[in-house]
């Protein structure tokens, strides 16, 4: 499921590049660092699948919940507003969620606006990775009675 949307990223991507030389926009040299980005936001991806795999076979209503949790989730993310509208005081709990980070990540690499990357970055990483090994770990855990529930 993370390849197949690799696959639309790469599509998207091409439309961006058009669209930039359309209206006459030259990327910066952050365009570079990209990869990096789409790396990270694939292990985060990979672990809440994880997760979400996991908590659907074991308690069977979270696949009703799981909709909702993620349309939060959305709302919650700087994807249609940016992290400057945040006050700095409430900026390190925010970037709890990892998707601040690789939005802002995102942002830098394609407009080079490099607003509050040094401070959601770090952050960011370490909630992947968090949310990734745990993930894994309560994968490892759940699987071996996974195919009993089902």
């Amino acid at each position: 499921m993370v390849a197949e949307k690799l696959i639309d990223l790469f599509f998207s991507c091409l439309i961006l590049v058009a669209m930039m030389y359309i209206f006459k926009i030259a990327p910066s040299i952050s365009i570079l660092y990209l990869p990096v980005f789409v790396l990270l936001l694939s292990i985060l991806a990979l672990g809440v699948s994880l997760w979400a795999c996991a908590l659907t076979v074991k308690y069977r209503d979270f696949r009703y919940a799981l909709p909702f949790i993620i349309q939060v989730w959305f709302y919650g993310s700087p994807i249609i507003y940016s992290s400057s509208s945040i006050p700095d005081k409430w900026l390190a709990l925010f970037a709890l969620n990892p998707i601040v980070g690789i939005a802002e990540g995102f942002r830098w690499c394609i407009f080079g606006d490099l607003q509050r990357l040094g401070v959601t970055l770090p952050i960011c990483i370490s909630v992947t990775l968090a949310v990734f090994f745990t993930g894994l770990f309560y994968f490892y855990i759940t699987q071996k009675n996974l195919t009993d529930i089902i």
